[in-house]
């Protein structure tokens, strides 16, 4: 007899999947030791479904998380499985698992939502342009689905990222519907700026960027916070507050010429709008342009 399906709020708390991060590895190897040639994504398309229950029947979880998070693991198995050979295939991979999880529980929102996801970070990949729009298609999908079945600030999140490369609109009232449920909340906050930016409402861009908590900006993250002074600093330009706009990028100029780590990484393509307007920093900037 299956796990029984815990109340969704303890499905989604940290920690719930320590015991199964800990087994999947195994998992993969087994595959991999099956696999003299190495493992690509047609052994990853093949894995069954019965066996993997079984095998993983041990780990307190209903069995439709533990396919959810397996699609996940595949998703992210970069060091079993090289995602640039074929990364549409390991994504077909990925979304059978995905709906064999749909399939057992249709009903419960993350699973949608993490489908829509894996899809749109597959987009991030080589690929052709039909196999592209199929990906696009189901991350837009699959991430409202996940609103629908779980109205979150955290499943609107991911439909609001699952939606800005292709629908900027779109996005943004979703990045809205998030903030409605949680105004705290980082990300909502900080692509709700991105979104008014990219449609050129610089005034309200400017506002939105200025309620981003900056002091959570940090670690991992700390290089979207020189992406925000970068991007605050555009609107500003393009408001015609010149004087502001010079001394935001002076000061950034002035950051990347003492400390160069900092503009690795960060697009140059404001500073080069300011350049357009200030000839005299295109020197500077080509100077950090690393």
């Amino acid at each position: 007899m299956g796990a029984q399906t815990p109340p969704l709020s303890d499905r989604e708390q940290p920690g719930y999947t320590a015991a199964f991060d800990d087994w999947l590895p195994s998992f993969f190897e087994g595959l991999a030791a099956d696999a003299p040639d190495g493992l690509n994504a047609e052994d990853l398309q093949n894995i069954s479904v019965k066996k993997y229950l079984q095998a993983s029947a041990e780990i307190e979880m209903p069995a439709d998380d533990r396919l959810r998070f397996l699609a996940i693991g595949i998703e992210e198995a970069i060091e079993y499985i090289d995602v640039l050979i074929d990364p549409y295939g390991k994504w077909l991979a990925a979304d059978r698992i995905f709906n064999e999880a749909i399939r057992v529980d249709p009903d419960y929102g993350p699973h949608h939502s993490s489908r829509g996801l894996s899809a749109h970070y597959m987009l991030h990949h080589k690929m052709g342009d039909k196999q592209r729009s199929e990906l696009v298609a189901v991350a837009k999908s699959a991430s409202l689905r996940g609103t629908e079945l779980d109205p979150s600030c955290k499943a609107f999140s991911i439909a609001g990222q699952c939606h800005y490369q292709d629908d900027t609109t779109k996005s943004l009232e979703l990045y809205e519907d998030a903030l409605q449920l949680d105004s705290d909340a980082l990300w909502p906050l900080l692509f709700r700026a991105h979104c008014l930016h990219d449609l050129e409402r610089y005034a309200e861009a400017k506002a939105a960027y200025g309620q981003v908590p900056l002091g959570r900006l940090t670690g991992s993250r700390s290089w979207r916070l020189e992406a925000l002074r970068n991007q605050l600093a555009a609107c500003q330009l393009h408001l015609g507050e010149l004087t502001e706009a010079r001394a935001a990028f002076e000061a950034i100029l002035n950051r990347y010429e003492s400390q160069p780590h900092l503009a690795a990484g960060t697009p140059m393509r404001y500073l080069r709008e300011a350049a357009e307007v200030w000839p005299e920093l295109a020197p500077r900037i080509d100077a950090v342009d690393i």
